[in-house]
């Protein structure tokens, strides 16, 4: 998200990843420096579709002092989220009916529609950029369809269309490409498969 937004802004704002590397948005907590950003934010770009929940108390209160919220996974088609192999470490939100699978991302053409939707927020509340925001974002999107195109031809050749994944973040990626997401071995973030479950995961 913070690549994409980041293309799109260029050099007309100061963009900051509240979430730091290597972590997880799905288990994320805020630190007190996240909320002194939050305060000086103009513009708060999320994916929404539950995946970012860490933020909803936050937005409501940026939104209450004027801070303009957009949410890249607006009108993008979704799936719901599937239980794979060990269901007791299975997300608790793969239990809630019709929650949608928010790692739209990792689907290169879904990416596209994000940086279309975050160029369009950007132009709303600066529309003296809107002309380099949409042209930012046409490149971003020539980019990610130029992505698209190499990752067909690469799987082209793949014989085997299974895979095994460390987190259930790939079914997009999957279907898009043809591809079967087999097995997963991290269902919950932070959560380790059991013995038995590896053993499962092995013969998969």
């Amino acid at each position: 998200l913070y690549s994409l937004t980041a293309q799109v802004l260029g050099d007309r704002g100061t963009l900051t990843n509240l979430v730091p590397p290597g972590a997880s948005p799905e288990n994320y907590a805020l630190r007190p420096q996240d909320a002194e950003a939050l305060e000086r934010a103009d513009v708060l770009v999320r994916i929404g579709l539950e995946f970012d929940r860490f933020l909803e108390r936050a937005l409501t209160e940026a939104q209450r002092r004027g801070a303009v919220v957009i949410t890249a996974s607006d009108g993008i088609p979704t799936r719901p989220l599937e239980a794979h192999g060990h269901a007791e470490g299975a997300d608790a939100r793969t239990k809630e009916e019709g929650a949608p699978d928010p790692h739209i991302w990792v689907d290169p053409l879904r990416a596209v529609s994000m940086v279309e939707n975050i160029a369009a927020g950007l132009s709303a509340v600066d529309p003296a950029g809107a002309d380099v925001y949409e042209e930012r974002a046409a490149a971003a999107a020539e980019a990610l369809r130029g992505l698209d195109t190499e990752f067909r031809g690469r799987l082209a050749t793949v014989r085997s269309r299974k895979f095994l994944a460390f987190h259930p973040a790939w079914r997009y990626f999957a279907e898009r490409y043809g591809l079967e997401q087999a097995a997963v071995i991290e269902e919950t973030p932070g959560v380790e498969p059991t013995a038995q479950e590896l053993a499962e995961l092995t013969n998969t």
